[in-house]
Formats: structure tokens, sequence, C-alpha cells
């Protein structure tokens, strides 16, 4: 999904966007619209970690692109996400 808003700023559009109970994934200022951001948001993403809260979807996300930059496989970063939760 994607649209358009009226904002001071970049953070300010974030977080009416997370209010909105919406993810931001781009965000970008509209060429000759003053304070106007556009902006695409994934809503899907909620529907996955639906009871979890934004904090621990950080963490695993965080946990995840340091296990995968270090060069280990989907697999076994996976696994041990799932053990480390456990």
């Amino acid at each position: 999904m994607n649209g358009s808003l009226d904002a001071e700023g970049e953070k300010s559009v974030v977080s009416e966007l997370q209010r909105m109970g919406l993810i931001p994934i781009r965000i970008s200022l509209s060429k000759g619209n003053g304070g106007r951001f556009n902006f695409d948001v994934s809503g899907r993403i909620l529907s996955i970690f639906k009871g979890v809260s934004n904090r621990d979807v950080m963490v695993f996300t965080q946990d995840l692109a340091t296990l995968l930059q270090s060069g280990l496989p989907v697999d076994r970063t996976l696994s041990i996400l799932i053990d480390a939760s456990e």
C-alpha cells in the first residue's frame, strides 16, 4: 500500500503510520509539495507478529540481520533464534 501524508518530517510520518497499525517500508519527500511525504507501507507483516510486542519484533529483526550478515545460512540462523527464544 502507498500514499502521501502532510507532516513536519519523516519521524512524524513514521509515528503516524505506526499509530495506524502500519509498518513504513519507504518514506520520501514529495517533490514540490512542501511538507508532503510519499510512503509505502505493509500491513501484512503485522499479522505475522500479532500478539508480539514491537520491541520483540525489533530485537528479532536485529538479531536476524546480525546473524545473516555474519555469513550464517538462513536455516542455521533461524535455528539459533528459535533456541534463543525458548
